[in-house]
Order: C-alpha cells, then sequence, then structure tokens
C-alpha cells in the first residue's frame, strides 16, 4: 500500500554504526527494518552516514535509501547535511 504523503515527504536521518559492537548491530537491524516499511510505504529516504561499513550502506541502498558520505564531523553537522539533501 503506497501513501500520496510518499510524494511529499521526504524521511531524512543521519547514521552510524559500527559493525564491532553488538548494540549498533541491532540498532542496524532495526534501521534497516524501519527503511524497509518506509519504502514500502512509499516514501523517501535521505541518510547521512558518518562511517557505517560498506556492506551496511549497499544493504541501505539495496531497500531503496540513498545514502549520501558524512562531510563534516558531528551529529548537528550530519543532520544538516541530510536536510540540505533532501531538500535538493
Amino acid at each position: 500500500m503506497k501513501s500520496n504523503l510518499g510524494e511529499k515527504i521526504i524521511i531524512a536521518t543521519a547514521t552510524l554504526y559500527n559493525s564491532s559492537s553488538e548494540s549498533d548491530n541491532i540498532r542496524a537491524e532495526i534501521a534497516k527494518k524501519t527503511f524497509e516499511t518506509a519504502v514500502r510505504l512509499g516514501y523517501q529516504i535521505i541518510a547521512v552516514d558518518g562511517g557505517s561499513s560498506q556492506e551496511l550502506i549497499e544493504e541501505f541502498e539495496k531497500i531503496g535509501v540513498k545514502v549520501f558520505s558524512q562531510i563534516s564531523p558531528g551529529i548537528g553537522n550530519s543532520r544538516r547535511q541530510a536536510f540540505q539533501e533532501a531538500y535538493n
């Protein structure tokens, strides 16, 4: 089922998951499930990633997430970059 809102709303987020951290691996799985649901409902997703594994980034991209590499350090900078990418 697709939502009409998906044409008007873009989900913008910052991501960073350390594959050697058990808690980050759990968080990454939750993110993948959330992204899959959002894409299935017709939403566009922009993620600015601060250094997750290439494997995880490729998984996000297969789901349909547009992933950009973080340019400047810091969570605030990554969020601003995500908003800017979504605006573009």
